[in-house]
């Protein structure tokens, strides 16, 4: 099994699209899910402006040449430059077979091979245990867990924050 990242291209939006209608969203933000090929098309354009002129990271996650997931880093407004939060998203038949932490991990290299980030952070919901064991395979140190932080389908849910420093921080 050959996983891989790759930019995402405008010509992407009708297969970015379909891989947002085929993840399960139980634990994730839903805003980032698109109805159409015509709301994918502006996402896109508007990562990969936000990659030119924030330094922000997108990719589509590839198994054997098949895309299956996607992968961010981004930085947040009003924090530090150097501080990027991860965002992963695969679909069903992606899950469970290594393929969220080996993209992580490919992503953590590129990350850390820029200039622009010396901490990453991931966000997790508390019963979220597969992205939980995916950030640790990873490297990532529980931080801190924010409790009651994210109500979402008539639900409080427990926000576990972890983080990862560049282990070479450029000066």
């Amino acid at each position: 099994m050959n996983i891989s990242l790759r930019p995402w291209t405008p010509d992407d939006a009708e297969l970015y699209a379909q891989i947002m209608r085929q993840v399960d969203f139980t634990y994730e933000d839903e805003s980032v899910r698109c109805a159409n090929g015509d709301e994918a098309l502006q996402r896109l354009r508007r990562q990969i402006q936000c990659e030119h002129s924030d330094g922000d990271f997108y990719r589509a996650i590839t198994v054997d040449g098949d895309v299956v997931g996607h992968i961010q880093i981004v930085h947040q407004q009003g924090e530090p430059r150097s501080i990027g939060h991860v965002g992963c998203l695969l679909v069903r038949r992606a899950t469970g077979h290594g393929v969220g932490t080996e993209a992580l991990r490919q992503t953590i290299r590129a990350a850390f091979a820029r200039p622009a980030f010396e901490r990453l952070t991931a966000i997790i919901f508390g019963p979220n245990r597969a992205s939980q064991r995916i950030v640790e395979k990873a490297g990532f140190i529980l931080e801190t867990t924010i409790h009651h932080a994210v109500w979402k389908k008539g639900h409080f849910y427990d926000a576990l924050v972890y983080y990862l420093t560049n282990p070479q921080p450029t000066d």
